[in-house]
């Protein structure tokens, strides 16, 4: 990660299907992941961290939710939750 976070105020994040190159989730950064996930959390409120990793990786149009897949939207998610950005509760509900 970064020495400045200056990026975690980006709010877009591109999904797969826009161009031709499947990403596999190591590839996307963790960055445009904090941006799925609050894209996600601004509708929705507040989620278990289980069922934000499902509806992040649908905002980002990952095919399926893989091992891979939920350890980097899980990591972007605690990233996230280290630099105030979403604050997650003893029994794993992750709110904005």
């Amino acid at each position: 990660m970064r020495d400045n976070d200056d990026v975690l105020s980006c709010d877009f994040f591109r999904v797969d299907g826009e161009c031709r190159i499947r990403r596999s989730p190591t590839e996307i950064s963790p960055y445009e992941i904090v941006a799925a996930a609050k894209s996600v959390l601004t509708d929705k409120i507040s989620l278990y961290l289980s069922d934000l990793v499902k509806e992040a990786a649908r905002e980002l149009r990952l095919p399926k939710v893989t091992e891979e897949a939920e350890n980097a939207i899980r990591y972007a998610v605690k990233y996230g939750s280290k630099r105030g950005i979403f604050t997650i509760s003893a029994s794993d509900m992750v709110s904005l």
